[in-house]
């Protein structure tokens, strides 16, 4: 009968599979000296043995070759025409580290013995090294790459090789060299593509170089791209990033215009949020109302934005008006009014709302019944929680969270209510409620009024030995 090997021993098993495999590649490389010409790219094209990832990766982690030959390997892998294999951004990733990682150095000495030997270098080979650069970050060495190639072996860098080295700069907010290559592919008579648009256009944004990333925008039709949903939506989340909300409207009204850039939910999330946050609610609920027009629904981050805005404003009924609408499903546009309200301290109106909740059948989620339990506590209405917690874990077998039991337990002694205390501890037991801790206070009060009983039930429920 065929048993599963245990996780550790297949992968031990995998292991030994795939360096039996890559025996033929680690005979030829081990018997080969770094200086060797082309004759080892030669010698590893003739071998008829299969290649696949666990083959390169058991190359690559032998400890027995020579570090640059190892990558020399790697480099031929990406050339090598094989059917089944190619370079995946995970192998890339793998190889960085099997390597030891990789520097100038080690780059570059590859290149030198590349010249030294002749051996035929393409566009092919520096984007090899340009995705190793990508996967070790080293973001000031690729544009010293893209000039190697055309000062050194008289190659032309395309597209794709500008494209990882442009992410590269803006990745590590090095812009003005992002700007500098992007300037020398139009000179090269290279037309940036879309990867390179965007990539530019959100690094620019959150740099806080808006213009910058406008200008690039603009010139996109120029260079045969049309600037899509994801260019807007940068543009937009960076002029909302500037407090340039206008700018972020104009964009809102292009977008809606455009016939393949079209705003979706993030779009109209991102404003209405920073629309919120400038104070500027009812020109957020304008927006809400075009991205109903539009057919385009909300989601719960949307809602939450206005909610606590209008909460926090006290238009109570309002925040209830964008709920009733139906923007999202009831229940849970309800539970997110009552985390709004509570955030806004209204406990009274959060209470009224999970009521109204409840005679309309709706349940609230685990975080508006928390929040509520811990509001009711933090304006010393811990009675009332417990009246709650009852009816949600009780009457509705509704869960309530660890935290909010800590709050009201805490909120009892508070209050001095014993027989509630003690009934709340009675319940995290049955339930199998850890109590985190409790305050110096609120344990002294137990043991003074509750007697040793009650103390011993206070240490199972914390998980201590009494």
């Amino acid at each position: 009968m065929y048993r599963r090997l245990p996780r550790h021993l297949s992968t031990t098993f995998h292991r030994l599979l795939s360096t039996s495999a890559a025996e033929p590649y680690l005979s030829l490389l081990q018997s080969t000296s770094p200086t060797t010409g082309p004759s080892l790219e030669i010698a590893l094209s003739r071998s008829k043995s299969n290649l696949d990832p666990t083959i390169v990766d058991s190359v690559l982690r032998s400890p027995s070759i020579d570090r640059s030959l190892r990558l020399r390997f790697f480099v031929w892998a990406a050339h090598h025409h094989h059917p089944h294999y190619r370079h995946s951004p995970a192998t890339y990733s793998r190889a960085v580290h099997s390597l030891g990682g990789v520097d100038r150095d080690l780059l570059f000495n590859l290149l030198r013995s590349y010249r030294a030997v002749h051996y035929p270098v393409s566009v092919k080979t520096f984007r090899v090294l340009l995705n190793l650069c990508k996967e070790a970050n080293l973001f000031d060495l690729a544009p010293r790459l893209l000039e190697t190639m055309r000062t050194d072996f008289n190659c032309r860098p395309d597209t794709a090789s500008y494209n990882v080295a442009v992410r590269l700069c803006i990745e590590n907010r090095d812009l003005a060299t992002a700007d500098r290559l992007m300037e020398g592919m139009s000179l090269a008579g290279l037309r940036p593509n879309m990867v390179t648009f965007v990539s530019a256009i959100k690094g620019f944004c959150e740099a806080g170089r808006f213009d910058d990333a406008e200008r690039l925008a603009r010139s996109m039709e120029a260079n045969g791209c049309s600037p899509n949903v994801v260019v807007y939506s940068a543009l937009l989340h960076g002029a909302c990033k500037c407090g340039n909300l206008e700018k972020a409207m104009e964009l809102l009204g292009e977008m809606e215009k455009a016939t393949e850039a079209g705003p979706n939910v993030v779009t109209y999330t991102c404003l209405i949020q920073c629309l919120c946050d400038a104070d500027r609610v009812d020109d957020a609920l304008r927006v809400l109302g075009r991205m109903r027009d539009r057919d385009c629904s909300a989601n719960r981050v949307t809602i939450v934005a206005l909610t606590d805005r209008l909460s926090a404003d006290g238009r109570i009924s309002d925040a209830c008006e964008v709920v009733e609408r139906g923007f999202i499903d009831g229940g849970e546009g309800y539970s997110s009014l009552v985390v709004s309200l509570l955030r806004a301290n209204n406990v009274s109106e959060a209470e009224r709302v999970v009521v109204g909740m409840l005679e309309r059948e709706l349940t609230p989620d685990g975080l508006s019944r928390n929040s509520l339990i811990v509001g009711l506590c933090s304006v010393g209405r811990s009675v009332d929680g417990l009246r709650w917690y009852c009816r949600f874990e009780e009457e509705m077998s509704l869960p309530v969270g660890a935290d909010a039991c800590q709050a009201l337990l805490e909120g009892l002694c508070r209050e001095r209510r014993l027989g509630e205390a003690a009934a709340l501890i009675d319940a995290m037991g049955t339930r199998g409620v850890r109590l985190r801790g409790l305050s110096v206070d609120g344990v002294e009060f137990l043991a003074r009024e509750g007697g040793e009983d009650l103390v011993s039930k206070l240490m199972r429920i914390k998980g201590e030995r009494t």
